[in-house]
């Protein structure tokens, strides 16, 4: 009787201590939660995930907006702000995938996370491609700084962060959850970049090229504002260094057959 009193005695202190200990799926060290936290994380994310024939229209949706844009709007309304029309939509469809899906913005890559690493990883082959660039405008005496230079240094990094955005956030996330396969999916999420820059050829190289890196600095370190700078300042630096024989303009779609007419 003596035991069992000292047993019961003993007993609400002994569910107290046990309801303070870590929770086992936890485990006790904090590599045990972490690895026990991204496990949860990875089946929620495969909770949420849409079959693959949705996604796949979802990124063909996407991509035939902006063609309508660029060979069905600008040649039959020019200068008409219509050619908003399919650009919105498209955006629309993009933030509601995202939305739908419970992709968070740091998963996107839109926060502060990650900015210094993905900047690690970007000025050198962003430093290689500018001296490229600025050795075939010093070779072709092409170099050349107008009044627009700050214009362009201010707005052409917003410009590439909205590429980005579409690149990586939706067309390359999107591409790697079907197929599962990083190579892959990268391979085609830039052929589909590049594809909307057609016929313009050198752009259309030069695009293809960038998103391959692009897309393998952001798979290792996804943050969009450090990419969208890197995009901005190589366009910045084709735009003054390239000659006119290579790239007669950054147009693309029909207006790049428009201003190659005679």
């Amino acid at each position: 009787m003596r035991w069992w009193g000292q047993h019961l005695a003993r007993a609400p202190l002994e569910r107290h201590t046990e309801a303070a200990r870590p929770s086992p799926a936890c485990g006790y060290s904090a590599k045990q939660c972490a690895v026990a936290k991204d496990m949860t994380l990875e089946r929620q994310r495969e909770k949420r995930e849409l079959p693959s024939l949705v996604t796949i229209v979802e990124v063909a949706t996407v991509v035939l907006s902006i063609l309508i844009a660029l060979w069905v709007v600008v040649p039959l309304m020019p200068g008409s702000p219509v050619i908003a029309v399919p650009a919105l939509l498209a955006c629309s469809l993009i933030v509601y995938s995202q939305y739908i899906r419970g992709e968070s913005l740091e998963e996107l890559g839109l926060t502060r996370t990650n900015f210094g690493r993905a900047g690690g990883l970007l000025w050198l082959p962003t430093l290689l491609a500018s001296l490229v660039l600025f050795g075939i405008g010093w070779r072709s005496s092409t170099l050349r700084i107008d009044g627009s230079f700050l214009l362009k240094l201010t707005t052409l990094p917003i410009w590439g962060l909205i590429q980005q955005y579409i690149l990586q956030a939706f067309i390359y996330r999107r591409m790697r959850a079907v197929l599962g396969q990083r190579a892959v999916a990268g391979i085609i999420a830039a052929g589909l970049f590049a594809l909307v820059h057609l016929p313009n050829p050198m752009l259309t190289i030069l695009t293809f090229a960038g998103a391959l890196v692009w897309i393998a600095i952001y798979e290792r370190a996804p943050n969009l504002y450090a990419l969208g700078l890197s995009h901005g300042i190589v366009s910045l630096v084709v735009m003054i260094t390239v000659p006119h024989w290579m790239l007669p303009s950054l147009s693309v779609g029909y207006k790049y057959l428009f201003y190659q007419s005679p």
